[in-house]
């Protein structure tokens, strides 16, 4: 049951990644683990089968005879059947079974011939990619990677088909080995006479069709496996070049404008065909209107059809092509002006010239182009269908009876100009859209590598500025409608510090000026300045208290000490200058 389960994960993640021009990389181990469960699955069923087959010869040289037996089995049916006795029933079970069984052993004969050329092919593609593995020089060239990128998207979408080809024929093994089982049960019976089997021979011929039903199958599932092998080796080698080509990749800016000036060419180019396709337009649009004309208000598609009515057909056909070609020429333009951006936001992304803006952008708006581009892509192929309908359509009525000469040549022009729109367009944009949705996915792979890693820088720089305010934010003590904190202790502490020398500052700049303009005593200037000084000092304080929002109650609990300082420490600082002002005043007088 596990097993079951891992090989339907990987066959449902692998199928829902290829749907997308680039197959997701769902690893190498991955890869192993599905291809050692089926593998496992065969050397289970290997028994079974060997002794299936050893009943039946499957020699190159009998299968002709076998074959010749068989055609002369169903030339003497009829007579053989009467002599048998056999009823309705019984003899159209009879030449179904030698019917079945002859094409079995033509399917079985004509197998074995193709089997030798697909195992010639794998072992020489096998020593193909061992020789190239020695030769390769890994190549650090960003497009080279793509490339590379593409193929293993390639290979990766061939493994998906052949697991689900394997498993469905490994069902159909076990359900062939459940039909010989049975098929050998009854007739064991029947000869032992146990079983009411009124036809063994029709059995007989039913145990050798399943048996070589299961030769037919074996051989397929041996085929596709050694493919399936080769594959899986081939995916290991190009992930293994892709891990070299990784470690040393450069995109240089010379690339780049490389890049871009190849894109302007094909924009020159496709603005050449664009204006040339509009002059074809504008022709088969005027042919239409004198179609149209000719036509009069008769149905073109009424019975029978017309000679004016083939003519209407084919000319609206033409115009039906160059106006889709119209529209696929504008957007393969518009498709490389935003290859131009593409380029050039992975050379920023790969250069690490991105912002983080930049780059979040890049990852969004490549999202939603991936999506609308699918989108677009299910809308092609839903027109393509639409358009295939209208073919046939057309073929039917060319083929119709009656439609001969110059009418048939119109209707196969008509058919000849909704082909044309079906290779020249919609298998254009097939092969078109895959590309810009592979860019894109690159794009986005890039972006989000670059995401992953702004992150981790960003994680860092949030947990240092969190730490940080963190710390700031440490409250101290709170009181009723305020709280000091060590942010807001710091930045008192700095403004109360700048408040000493603003205050200095201030009262020197007074000092100069009185002593310039008034002639005052020198003692009392200084005086003055000194008054001047402690006032500046203060006020600066409770300006400082003030911005970063300390109320004065905040110090209150200090308010006592500083008085107590004050009265008993400084008491004869205060005297001495008290005094000082008594002297200078007396003397003045």
């Amino acid at each position: 049951m596990r097993k079951f389960f891992v090989t339907l994960l990987f066959i449902f993640t692998l199928v829902f990644s290829a749907q997308a021009a680039e197959v997701k990389d769902v690893g190498t181990d991955y890869i192993i683990t599905v291809q050692n469960e089926i593998s496992n699955d065969i050397a289970r069923l290997r028994k079974s089968i060997d002794e299936e087959l050893a009943e039946i010869n499957l020699d190159p040289e009998n299968i002709e005879a076998r074959i010749a037996e068989l055609t002369k089995l169903s030339e003497t049916a009829s007579d053989d059947m009467t002599l048998w006795n056999y009823t309705d029933e019984q003899r159209e079970a009879y030449l179904r079974v030698l019917s079945e069984l002859g094409l079995s052993w033509s399917s079985y004969s004509s197998l074995i011939q193709g089997s030798r050329q697909v195992i010639k092919a794998a072992e020489l593609e096998t020593k193909s990619n061992d020789v190239s593995e020695l030769e390769i020089v890994t190549s650090s060239d960003i497009f080279a990677q793509d490339d590379l990128r593409k193929e293993i998207s390639k290979v990766s979408r061939g493994i998906v088909t052949q697991v689900l080809y394997l498993q469905s024929k490994l069902s159909k093994l076990r359900a062939n080995l459940d039909d010989a089982a049975k098929l050998k049960k009854e007739l064991k019976e029947a000869e032992s006479g146990g079983s009411g089997l009124e036809t063994p021979r029709t059995h007989i011929l039913e145990l050798e069709n399943a048996r070589l039903n299961i030769a037919l199958t074996r051989l397929q599932v041996r085929d596709i496996k050694k493919i399936f092998d080769q594959n899986v080796d081939n995916i290991k080698r190009l992930r293994r070049r892709l891990a070299d080509m990784s470690g040393n990749l450069v995109f240089s800016k010379e690339m780049l404008d490389s890049k871009i000036d190849k894109l302007q060419a094909r924009i020159t180019e496709l603005t050449e065909e664009l204006n040339s396709a509009r002059k074809s337009l504008e022709g088969a649009n005027s042919a239409l209107s004198k179609a149209r004309a000719q036509l009069g208000s008769k149905d073109p598609n009424a019975q029978p059809i017309t000679s004016q009515a083939a003519i209407f057909l084919a000319r609206s056909a033409r115009v039906s092509y160059w106006e889709y070609l119209l529209l696929l020429i504008e957007e393969e333009i518009a498709y490389n002006r935003e290859l131009i951006q593409i380029w050039k936001d992975r050379f920023k992304l790969f250069n690490d010239k991105a912002s983080g803006e930049e780059i979040w952008a890049i990852r969004d708006n490549t999202e939603k182009n991936i999506n609308s581009l699918e989108r677009e892509l299910e809308g092609i192929r839903a027109l393509e269908a639409n358009i295939l309908k209208q073919v046939d359509e057309l073929q039917q009525q060319a083929n119709s009876e009656g439609v001969t000469g110059v009418i048939q040549q119109n209707m196969i022009q008509a058919v000849d100009n909704q082909r044309k729109i079906i290779s020249d367009v919609m298998n254009r944009y097939e092969a078109l859209i895959p590309d810009m949705i592979f860019l894109q996915q690159r794009l986005n792979a890039e972006a989000n590598d670059n995401i992953s890693a702004l992150r981790i820088a960003e994680k860092v720089s949030n947990y240092s500025r969190e730490t940080i305010i963190g710390f700031f934010n440490t409250q101290l003590w709170e009181g009723e409608g305020y709280a000091v904190t060590v942010g807001k202790l710091i930045i008192a502490i700095l403004v109360f510090l700048s408040s000493f020398f603003l205050s200095s500052f201030g009262s020197n700049l007074l000092k100069r000026r009185l002593l310039k303009r008034v002639n005052a005593n020198i003692t009392a200037v200084n005086a003055i300045q000194r008054i001047v000084f402690y006032i500046l000092w203060v006020a600066f304080a409770l300006i400082a208290l003030n911005i970063v929002e300390i109320p004065l109650t905040a110090f209150a609990f200090m308010g006592g000490a500083m008085a107590v300082g004050i009265g008993f420490g400084m008491q004869n600082i205060f005297n001495n200058l008290i005094s000082g002002f008594i002297v200078i005043f007396s003397r003045r007088s």
